[in-house]
């Protein structure tokens, strides 16, 4: 069982979610080890405990994370452009600071839902302004991606693109935020 939340939590969150799954906490478990907690650390957290000193910790790690140098999706130059182009590899709307808005999906306090697969931490999100064109389409949604390696990098997605990723209760869950 996945949940929709704000990335990384804001740890009061972890209580209301109490039991939580053993996925998320395996997904959870990952992510801290990548940012340096130690166990002790891990289990505060885990259980809804260690605001505070780790909230920062947690936050200068999204914070000091850095934009891959993948440009796929920023190709565009025009809408026009963007919407055709999308077809093959979603397009961010011409003109969008692509390293701005996949750091501000990234944020804590920005909603969306969180996975984990291999180290690798995806979060779904959606704005309410279209983000750019996907299938032709533009999108209010996106999935940002944080590796291993401390990069991140996302694109837009177009809701039917989102719901086959996350499933119908997670999809209706975000498309509310």
């Amino acid at each position: 069982m996945l949940y929709v939340m704000t990335f990384l939590l804001s740890f009061s969150v972890f209580a209301e979610l109490e039991p939580m799954s053993l996925r998320m906490r395996e997904c959870m478990t990952n992510v801290f080890d990548r940012a340096g907690f130690e166990k002790k650390q891990q289990h505060q957290l885990l259980v809804g405990q260690g605001q505070g000193a780790l909230d920062k910790k947690v936050r200068a790690f999204v914070e000091q994370a850095k934009p891959s140098a993948y440009d796929k999706h920023t190709k565009a130059k025009s809408v026009s452009e963007a919407a055709s182009m999308s077809n093959t590899h979603a397009q961010y709307m011409p003109g969008l600071v692509r390293e701005r808005v996949e750091r501000r999906a990234l944020r804590m306090d920005t909603p969306g839902v969180l996975r984990e697969d291999r180290g690798t931490l995806y979060k779904y999100v959606k704005f309410t302004h279209p983000v750019g064109y996907d299938l032709g389409k533009p999108t209010y949604f996106m999935r940002v991606e944080l590796g291993p390696n401390g990069e991140f990098h996302g694109h837009p997605m177009s809701p039917k693109r989102v719901k086959d990723s996350i499933g119908e209760t997670d999809f209706k869950a975000l498309s509310q935020e």
